[in-house]
Formats: C-alpha cells, sequence, structure tokens
C-alpha cells in the first residue's frame, strides 16, 4: 500500500486498505493494522482526494454529496467561457464526461456492513460532505465551494431543464470516443468509469458497447507467468 521510500499517499492507502478488506484480509493482521493507523493520522478517510471518493460513493462508503458535482450541461458552455470541455486537457475531459453522469445517476452497489471502511472515519459530518482541497482560505477554493452547493441545491429543487438533453449529448460524445479507441482516454480511471456510466443510462451487460469497454480494461492486465509461478508456490 505504499512504494519503498515514497512519501506515505492517503487516497492510496485508503483504496489499497479497503480492495484487500474485500479480497478477505483479516483487519487485525499487522498490515491492516499500520495502513488503518497510517490512515487516521493523516486526517481519516474522509480526507481521501475526489477521485478516490468516486469509487467509495459508489461502493455506499460516503454518500454523493461529499464529491464535488459535476452538472451534465456543461457540454453547453460555449468555447469563449472561462470554462468548457474544450478548454481543459484530454485527460480531464475523459474523466469529466463519464463522472457527470455517475454523479447524475448516483449508483450504489451495497456491499455486506462488515466489509466496509468504517473504521478509516474520523468524523461522520466531514464523511458525508464535500471538503476544501487545500487552504479553506484561498478565495478559489471559497468559490468552488460555493458553486457546488448551489449545483446541489438546483439539482435538489429539479430545476434543470436541460438534463436530458445533456445527459444525450454526453453519452454520444462517450461512444464516440470509445469507438475506434484502446478504452476512454486509454487511461484506467476513466475506463472505469464508462463502465458504470453505461450501466447508469441502461445499457444491458451484454451490450456490444459495455463488452468493448470490458475487454479494453482487461487488456490492461500483464499476464506475468513468473510471478504466477511464485504464486503457487506462496499457496
Amino acid at each position: 500500500m505504499q512504494y519503498p521510500g515514497a512519501a506515505p499517499d492517503l487516497s492510496a492507502t485508503v483504496k489499497g486498505y479497503f480492495a484487500l478488506k474485500l479480497m478477505g484480509d483479516d483487519p487485525d493482521a499487522p498490515h491492516m493494522q499500520r495502513a488503518r493507523a497510517l490512515v487516521r493520522g493523516r486526517g481519516g478517510a474522509e480526507r481521501c482526494n475526489s477521485f478516490t471518493k468516486f469509487y467509495l460513493a459508489a461502493l455506499n462508503q460516503v454518500r454523493y454529496d461529499a464529491l464535488p458535482s459535476i452538472p451534465p450541461e456543461i457540454v453547453y458552455l460555449p468555447k469563449w467561457f472561462y470554462f468548457n470541455l474544450g478548454k481543459v486537457s484530454a485527460w480531464t475531459r475523459t474523466m469529466i464526461t463519464p463522472l457527470s453522469i455517475v454523479t447524475t445517476h448516483r449508483p450504489i452497489r451495497r456491499i455486506p456492513a462488515n466489509l466496509g471502511i468504517d473504521e478509516l472515519y474520523l468524523n461522520e459530518k466531514d464523511r458525508h460532505r464535500l471538503l476544501a482541497n487545500g487552504d479553506a482560505h484561498r478565495t478559489w477554493s471559497k468559490v468552488f465551494l460555493s458553486l457546488d452547493r448551489l449545483f446541489k441545491v438546483v439539482d435538489k429543487a429539479g430545476m434543470t431543464p436541460l438534463r436530458k438533453r445533456a445527459l444525450d449529448r454526453l453519452e454520444n460524445w462517450l461512444v464516440d470516443h470509445t469507438d475506434r479507441s484502446d478504452g476512454l482516454g486509454a487511461i484506467f480511471p476513466p475506463m472505469v468509469y464508462i463502465l458504470i456510466a453505461l450501466r447508469c443510462l441502461g445499457y444491458k451487460p451484454d451490450d456490444p458497447l459495455v463488452l468493448r469497454a470490458h475487454k479494453h480494461l482487461d487488456d490492461l492486465m500483464i499476464d506475468d507467468p513468473a510471478r504466477t509461478r511464485f504464486a503457487s508456490s506462496r499457496a
């Protein structure tokens, strides 16, 4: 859960701990205790970065209110606007588009309570709300949090007349940018999120687009016969 010699990474440690627990590792095992102590010592899992919290929300560990809002209507922002999809990097674009669909539909995969990570949190209130990233007194941080609160109010009030059209446009964008490619953005996070987004949009597990997205993700796996033999010998 930590590269030798590297500074501890809170978000990576939380994901590693959660993954090992889901796979059956004993929470009282020494390596799990060390990871838990590291997370709690660095402010708890509520201090994870937003990308990690998207995974945690989908697995019912935090509420979606703890995530930044990504309104699908951003697809209509003009090119002259301060922020639009054409101005951000390609990597960011491939993250924003599926996550916008995910945060709109708010899917949840429920897991047994004993496999959750309640023990990694210090503050239940902070666990389920969006926290400032870095210095909370910075102007841009305040602006971002204020806009996020506004977006959440608008969503809850249902004041989104363009929502359906915006989601359709995002869906078309995802389909177009997955076709004739090695996966959305050719990087792991959006290749995971597009699978969740497609299910949110009603695609069946056997839909060709879903199957192709699964293949793109599977193609990232590296089969190492040497490691396989090592694992077998240990077993």
